[in-house]
């Protein structure tokens, strides 16, 4: 004799199992701020790809958390665009995310609070600036207004300066010279050879200008020429991934080439044209 199902059995069943998905969600909420916790320490030694890998790992593994999670995904492949050499896949695979981000009810956020939530909105939208701002800072783009700069200051002999300053202004940047650029002191009194590290650790990005000389510190309006100031650009990685610097005598060349050109000098300060 068959037994009758009782009508409310199976929605008894499908409230235990949401129930159970909640709790899961919840550790999966645990888990994941872990894996950003790790990831921050992955950062911290330019370990970008595998940064990337973690996120990933963990991305669709709780329902609740699988936003914050791409918001993150998002987060590193931004890192990535920033700090290795440019993909255009990468840059519309980030685009998307944030079409995604921004068009995509958000459950999980608010079950994490309303000031969550809104933290998440503000740095979505940064993201989305940040975005904007690699593209314009791209190889292509970083080429383009060296090349342009090159027309007026080009070969002209103590002009390293202005060809700076003219190809960041050719590339968007509103500041009229460096005292309206932000300053990074951290590899002054350093050797040129730290520069790879420099790029390597994301502390010296694609548009930013070198300011290298003797006597670190001691010349910070370039007027001694004695001092041997020079200014060039690093111009972000070429298609075959190798990093490329301007000035007034290369419109683009490797670094291996520039430092011999310059050699004697040391790192004075790195700076950035741009608003980032």
């Amino acid at each position: 004799m068959k037994t009758k199902k009782k009508p409310g059995s199976f929605l008894a069943v499908l409230f235990i199992l949401l129930v159970s998905c909640g709790h899961c969600s919840l550790a999966g909420t645990e888990s994941l701020d872990q894996a950003i916790l790790k990831v921050q320490s992955l950062n911290l030694a330019g370990r970008y790809e595998d940064g990337l890998k973690l996120l990933k790992s963990v991305e669709g593994r709780f329902i609740l958390s699988y936003r914050k999670a791409q918001y993150y995904i998002l987060r590193q492949r931004i890192l990535l665009l920033e700090n290795r050499p440019y993909q255009e896949k990468m840059m519309q695979e980030a685009k998307a995310m944030i079409r995604l981000l921004e068009t995509t009810p958000d459950s999980s956020f608010l079950s994490h609070g309303q000031s969550e939530m809104d933290f998440f909105v503000l740095g979505l939208s940064h993201l989305k600036n940040k975005l904007s701002l690699i593209q314009k800072t791209s190889y292509s783009s970083m080429l383009l207004a060296s090349q342009r700069a090159f027309k007026t200051w080009g070969n002209k002999k103590h002009e390293c300066y202005w060809t700076a300053v003219s190809t960041a202004k050719h590339n968007g940047s509103m500041a009229q010279t460096h005292w309206q650029w932000k300053s990074d002191l951290s590899y002054r009194r350093k050797s040129l050879a730290k520069i790879p590290e420099a790029i390597e650790k994301g502390v010296l990005k694609p548009g930013m200008v070198v300011y290298a000389n003797r006597r670190p510190g001691t010349d910070p309006k370039s007027s001694n020429l004695s001092n041997k100031p020079h200014w060039f650009t690093f111009l972000g990685y070429n298609e075959k991934g190798q990093p490329m610097f301007s000035d007034q005598y290369f419109v683009a060349t490797d670094f291996s080439k520039m430092k011999t050109w310059i050699a004697g000098r040391l790192i004075d300060s790195f700076y950035d044209p741009y608003d980032r």
